[in-house]
């Protein structure tokens, strides 16, 4: 049975738990009737999860679809889901090291440096298979010294990414020239932000998704049930997986049909950054969840000392999740790559760290370590991404215009701060109960 190390009044607890249910051993999760009311008591309790952005998702989607009527367009919603992509991968590296306690400010220039190094080498003729997964090694080795430094070094992640964040930017601009820009041209990473899954595979993977989450969940209740633990019962796995069927099958509905303007030429299915980003999700979800490795984030996050106790290599945990912090950014710069179809500069500069770092917080998980979910940035990076591509069809609303960067930023960081804030209320809460 999984164990989970967290902070209670500041000494270590530990507590029978299911990593993506959450559900306590205290008998309860039986029936339907039990599951709803200790989620009921847990959610009270401050256990909210990603329920706050999904909330504010649904808020912000019903407020941009009656005051934006272009925003419902399949042709919109299809840029959505590729505007979110980047910001989302980023994102899930970012929630590791949140997991840790720590941050990493230099994930976005992490980013851009395996994007231009990647474009630089297929520039200069070298093989797409020693470009791409070469980008991705230099993220993790990004990932490995930043990790030595604060772990082993013992300096603060703050200072040591802040300080990375300057420099990779500097490594950037030497690489593509200020002001330069370098095309990338490779099929396969324009293919992300460019292309679309036939209508036939985009069902194929609506089945893959309802699949994939529903027998892997009977599977764990059935083991947790011979081992006379409580579970998820079947009838809300039922609706979930229902549930799931319906939104992703009405979306993938809309989304094969033709959208191109004109309709001269077809432009229909699911957008091949839907499949990345999920095919992302389960790998490190599974590694999170389901590994010794993961549940020792979790651990080191939740009590270091604890940890350290229970024979934990803390070190080199802490190491390991920036390493991954890093790999994913590379993934996510080749995201950023695609978009524009080159590289320069400014890719994974700006605001692309903050808003990583705003996904996933917003999703649910936690700045105060040994608390959070891959998926928690999907659902962040979809909030993150809705507010400036809504606001920019919104336009000027009584003398303000929201499509200009002033009041996208000012909103954005609202909507942080807004999930900090709950993020620590329901982190007292929990706490004092």
């Amino acid at each position: 049975m999984a164990t989970e190390v967290s902070i209670q009044d500041g000494s270590a607890t530990k507590a029978a738990a299911d990593p993506t249910t959450g559900a306590a051993g205290d008998g309860a999760g039986r029936s339907t009737r039990s599951y709803i009311g200790l989620y009921v008591r847990r959610t009270l309790a401050g256990e909210l999860g990603a329920l706050p952005a999904v909330l504010g998702f649904l808020v912000l989607f019903t407020l941009f679809s009656l005051s934006a009527p272009a925003f419902l367009s399949t042709r919109n919603i299809a840029n959505l889901l590729t505007q979110a992509a980047p910001v989302a991968i980023i994102g899930m590296g970012v929630v590791f090291v949140l997991v840790l306690g720590e941050i990493d400010l230099s994930a976005g220039a992490t980013a851009g440096v395996c994007a231009v190094s990647m474009a630089w080498l297929l520039s200069h003729g070298w093989s797409p298979w020693i470009a791409i997964p070469g980008s991705i090694v230099i993220g993790a080795a990004i990932g490995l010294l930043t990790g030595f430094l604060v772990a082993k070094v013992a300096i603060p992640s703050f200072i040591v990414t802040l300080a990375f964040f300057l420099s990779w930017q500097g490594v950037v601009l030497l690489l593509a020239k200020e002001g330069g820009t370098i095309a990338v041209t490779n099929r396969l990473i324009l293919s992300i932000a460019n292309d679309n899954m036939s209508p036939t595979f985009g069902w194929l993977l609506l089945a893959a998704l309802v699949a994939g989450y529903a027998f892997p969940a009977v599977l764990r209740i059935r083991a947790r049930q011979r081992a006379d633990l409580p579970s998820e019962p079947y009838g809300v796995v039922a609706a979930k997986a229902a549930g799931l069927a319906v939104l992703w099958g009405t979306g993938t509905y809309f989304l094969n049909r033709n959208r191109s303007l004109g309709g001269r030429y077809a432009l229909r299915g699911v957008p091949d950054a839907v499949p990345l980003v999920l095919f992302l999700v389960m790998v490190f979800s599974y590694l999170m969840t389901r590994t010794s490795w993961g549940l020792h984030l979790y651990a080191v996050g939740g009590n270091r000392e604890a940890a350290r106790r229970a024979g934990i290599n803390v070190a080199l945990i802490r190491m390991s999740g920036f390493v991954t912090c890093s790999s994913l950014a590379a993934i996510g710069g080749m995201a950023l790559a695609s978009q524009l179809n080159s590289v320069s500069p400014q890719t994974g500069g700006n605001d692309t760290v903050l808003l990583a770092v705003a996904a996933a917080v917003v999703g649910g998980t936690s700045l105060f370590g040994g608390r959070g979910r891959v998926v928690d940035a999907v659902v962040g990076g979809l909030v993150v991404a809705l507010l400036p591509n809504g606001l920019g069809l919104l336009g000027k609303k009584g003398g303000i215009d929201f499509s200009a960067s002033g009041p996208k930023f000012i909103i954005t960081g609202l909507v942080l701060l807004l999930a900090a804030s709950v993020d620590a209320l329901s982190r007292r809460r929990a706490t004092s109960s």
